[in-house]
């Protein structure tokens, strides 16, 4: 998740700009400070309860601090699925519609380097950005391990004032949840233990 702030009286020079950054002692967790963002990212991300709550502490003892204005909302989720077998084969895990192009417009001999695709939503208070596909961390050699990317993130349209930070970051939660499960199918879920 990241919050970009706006100061309200920033003195810092483009020379002076700082970065602070704090990370837990697994290195799964980075909270990232500068002049004009404050950055929290989990790199194990288990519950967004969790996420939230810790959130919601790091950013009201940091505005008690520092007299912040308003803010951009950035809320975004990258999920690497992985899974053993033909890289196109999906079935059952990945929405048929995200896997189309790779797996139908491509003639099965050609070898596919990388197949990621972006696809930018607006709505009226937000904007929805979601990156798919093939992800090849050989790249550019040839695909040698089964890897498909969903990224999500959710962008404030307008500044938002404090009071609305937590609600926004609520909300995008749930548009993010929504996507996701939009995209997957039921073998990945059962993968991830949700009884059907």
């Amino acid at each position: 998740m990241s919050l970009n702030l706006s100061p309200i009286n920033s003195s810092l020079t483009q020379k002076q700009k700082l970065k602070w950054i704090f990370e837990n002692k697994k290195h799964t967790k980075k909270v990232s400070v500068s002049e004009n963002s404050f950055v929290i990212e989990y790199f194990e991300y288990h519950d967004f309860n969790e996420f939230f709550e810790t959130t919601k502490f790091l950013f009201d003892e940091f505005t008690k601090t520092y007299p912040i204005g308003v803010f951009k909302i950035k809320l975004r989720y990258i999920n690497e699925i992985t899974d053993t077998g033909n890289y196109r084969e999906w079935d059952g895990l990945i929405d048929s519609n995200l896997i189309t192009i790779s797996k139908e417009f491509v003639e099965d001999n050609t070898d596919i380097l990388n197949s990621l695709h972006n696809l930018e939503i607006k709505e009226e208070s937000y904007n929805l950005k979601f990156n798919f596909g093939l992800h090849n961390s050989n790249y550019p050699a040839e695909i040698t391990d089964k890897i498909f990317i969903l990224d999500y993130e959710c962008v404030t349209a307008d500044d938002v004032e404090k009071a609305d930070v937590y609600n926004n970051i609520k909300q995008y939660n749930q548009i993010i949840t929504n996507w996701f499960e939009k995209s997957i199918g039921d073998n990945l879920r059962r993968k991830m233990g949700v009884n059907l």
